[in-house]
């Protein structure tokens, strides 16, 4: 089921000094099964959504697909599993997420691919689990754990960098997107608040923090310098949208109790979710003057490969034809 909403937004419960209010449509995502919660993480730019589902109670849950209109395509799951969590998608399709086997105590990060096949990534030196996984358009890879970022290298091995500020517990940092030019952002808790960070590719770091909020979470961003993430106030969370500096726009469904941001792409399309008094729902914004991402090329070699297809289909039908014509 899916419902459209429009118009100005108002900042519910609070409000962040310096901030605006956005303009958007939304739609809203809902997973066909009953009590189901949707989570919108990320979209590429061809307009492919990758997301998860679960119930209140934790009896249920998988990973989906979702198009622009919101419509679920499919669902998924890590082989032997029951609890497959999703975090980015680049512009080929694969996927990348993390695992859980309560069953057996297991747990590992993975890539999918656009075909469906899983790979298990190997874990950097010294961590059992990853904090948060990330994946670029072009399909970069960056991990995080404990207080650091974790960069693979053609060998297999990991480049590890400290996140500046992050406490000492365990999984402290959280990389949750990364650029084509290898631009990271991500957040770390330390004393009880998140605040967020970029990491430039040349490794320099900026803290980035809402006024105002008690926790300022960054959940993926574009190529185009833009990133979205969450805002809690105390209240309620609030969805927003970063375009560099002190430059935040706040994003709130109308009539939701707290907005949560996941992902953008280059159209400037927003993923996400948000929650009110029916339960969670999953959510796509679209910006003003946008409905759809940029149409994406066909292959040439494609376009052959149609063309011979819709030709041979038209022989077949002649030659059907003829056989039932009476011979004179």
């Amino acid at each position: 089921m899916r419902a459209i909403a429009s118009g100005r937004i108002a900042i519910i419960a609070i409000t962040f000094a310096g901030t605006l209010v956005a303009d958007y449509r939304f739609v809203t995502v809902d997973y066909p099964r009953e009590s189901s919660r949707p989570v919108l993480t990320a979209i590429n730019n061809a307009g492919q959504i990758v997301g998860m589902a679960d119930n209140s109670i934790f009896t249920f849950q998988t990973s989906f697909f979702a198009d622009i209109q919101g419509r679920i395509r499919l669902s998924f799951q890590y082989p032997g599993v029951t609890d497959t969590y999703t975090s980015g998608i680049d512009s080929a399709g694969n996927v990348i997420g993390q695992f859980i086997d309560f069953s057996h105590g297991g747990n590992g990060t993975f890539l999918r691919s656009a075909a469906g096949a899983f790979t298990l990534l190997p874990l950097p030196s010294g961590l059992t689990f990853t904090s948060g996984q990330a994946i670029s358009g072009n399909g970069a890879i960056v991990l995080s754990g404990n207080q650091s970022l974790f960069f693979p290298a053609p060998d297999g091995s990991y480049t590890s960098v400290l996140v500046p500020g992050a406490g000492s517990s365990a999984n402290a940092a959280n990389v949750t997107g990364i650029d084509n030019a290898g631009n990271v952002v991500g957040f770390y808790y330390t004393s009880g608040s998140a605040i967020s960070f970029f990491r430039d590719a040349h490794g320099v770091f900026q803290t980035i923090q809402i006024p105002g909020a008690i926790a300022t979470e960054i959940q993926g961003m574009n190529n185009l310098g833009q990133a979205v993430g969450s805002a809690y106030g105390g209240a309620a969370s609030h969805g927003f949208l970063w375009r560099g500096r002190s430059d935040f726009t706040l994003i709130d469904y109308p009539g939701a109790t707290s907005t949560f941001a996941s992902g953008i792409n280059d159209s400037g399309i927003i993923v996400g979710f948000y929650d009110d008094a029916l339960g969670r729902h999953g959510l796509i914004a679209f910006p003003p003057g946008v409905t759809s991402p940029p149409a994406v090329p066909v292959p040439p070699s494609l376009w052959l490969a149609l063309t011979g297809c819709a030709a041979l289909i038209g022989f077949w039908f002649r030659w059907r034809r003829r056989l039932k014509e009476p011979s004179a």
